[in-house]
Formats: C-alpha cells, sequence, structure tokens
C-alpha cells in the first residue's frame, strides 16, 4: 500500500499468490483465509478483486470459527453501510458468545450512534450481567451515560472503578476512560474535575483528538 504506484501491481501479485498458496496449504487456517478476503476487498477487478469472492472467504471463515466469522460479517456489512447487518451480526455474537466484551461495546456504540439510547442501555446491563468483574462491563455504562447523559453519578463510578481495576490489553485504554469521565463532569458542570481528567488522558494519549479538543474547551 506504501510503495510506488509502479511496483504496486507486482507487489498485489505477489501477495495474492502467497495468501492463496497458505489458503491452499491449509484450508483451516482462518488468518490466511482473511487475508485473502482483505485483498479480493481491497484490489481493483483487473488484479483480481473481487467482492464476491472476499463473501465466499467470509463463509469459509464462518464455517470454521463461529466468533470470528461473525466479526467479519459484521465487517462486510459496514463496509456495505449496512448498519443494521452490522447490529444483526453484534447482537448475535452477544447472544451466542456472552463472554465477548468486544461484541457488546460494538453493538452499544452502533446503537448510540443510531440514537437509540434505551437499546444501549440494555446491552450495557447484559454485559454487567454475563460479565460482572469485567473492566470493560464498568466502561461501558460509564460509556453510555456519558454519550445518553442519562444516570451520569452512575456512570462516573462506573469509570472510576475501571481506572481501579486491573485491565488487559484489549480492554478499553485508560486515556479514553478518563477523556469520557471528564464528559460526564463537563455535563455536571463540573469543570475543574473534568479539566484534570482531560488533561490525565492526554497525558496518556498526548494524540487522542477528542481529549484535546476538550481540554481546550475548558481550559
Amino acid at each position: 500500500q506504501r510503495a510506488n504506484v509502479l511496483r504496486q501491481a507486482g507487489l498485489a501479485r505477489k501477495v495474492k499468490a502467497e495468501v492463496e498458496r497458505a489458503v491452499a496449504l491449509d484450508p483451516d487456517y482462518v488468518d490466511a483465509r482473511l487475508g485473502l478476503m482483505e485483498y479480493y476487498l481491497q484490489a481493483p477487478g483487473i488484479m483480481g478483486g473481487s467482492q464476491q469472492k472476499a463473501r465466499e472467504q467470509a463463509y469459509e471463515v464462518r464455517r470454521r470459527s463461529p466468533y470470528r466469522g461473525a466479526f467479519v460479517y459484521a465487517q462486510l456489512a459496514a463496509r456495505s453501510k449496512d448498519v443494521p447487518g452490522v447490529m444483526r451480526e453484534l447482537d448475535g455474537i452477544t447472544r451466542q458468545f456472552p463472554e465477548s466484551t468486544t461484541a457488546y461495546l460494538q453493538l452499544a456504540g452502533y446503537q448510540m450512534q443510531q440514537r437509540q439510547p434505551a437499546a444501549a442501555w440494555a446491552t450495557a446491563e447484559r454485559l454487567l450481567r454475563a460479565r460482572p468483574a469485567a473492566p470493560a462491563a464498568q466502561y461501558l455504562v460509564g460509556r453510555v451515560a456519558g454519550e445518553t447523559g442519562e444516570q451520569l453519578d452512575r456512570g462516573a463510578a462506573a469509570f472510576q472503578r475501571f481506572l481501579q481495576m486491573p485491565r488487559a490489553a484489549d480492554d478499553p485504554p485508560a486515556a479514553n476512560a478518563h477523556w469520557r469521565l471528564g464528559t460526564i463532569y463537563e455535563r455536571q458542570g463540573k469543570k475543574a474535575e473534568a479539566r484534570a481528567e482531560y488533561e490525565a488522558a492526554v497525558r496518556l494519549n498526548p494524540k487522542l483528538k477528542e481529549a484535546q479538543a476538550a481540554l481546550a474547551r475548558v481550559r
């Protein structure tokens, strides 16, 4: 992708040949199939790109790994701007694989994007029931509170608990939690507390533009 245009065609042919060879050597190698799917999605038709072939690989991934396959189908729906399709797939993951915090977080994000606060709260409550000790469950309660403007005290307390909990690499970043906690404080008129959270967010992630903008706003 970063090569000059004269080299891209030759490199693309090599990429396609290697991922096709990987799939041929091990048809159950899901990562190879995902790589081939991405090639089909990104390459122009003249270089072998094909939406149909990409969907064929998505089907094969789902057949071998229902969990990863469901995320792939959600990805394809997102590429097609099929938001109901994305939410349908993510909702299916939360019900078939209730331990998946990622699916709940993504589903609630889409629900809030579509201005469905009641649905987002229901998703957060389901995650709390399924994974009560998961940091992501606290994060999601805080995020829904901050974005909807509802249950702000509960949301602030949830973010505070999240920031005190041991977290894994796949949990939401602490910088994001500080920024979102700051938005709750700002909604509550607590300007000094909001500024402190925004400053903490920027310290942890200087590239977090939302926190930078918020900090400039409350100074």
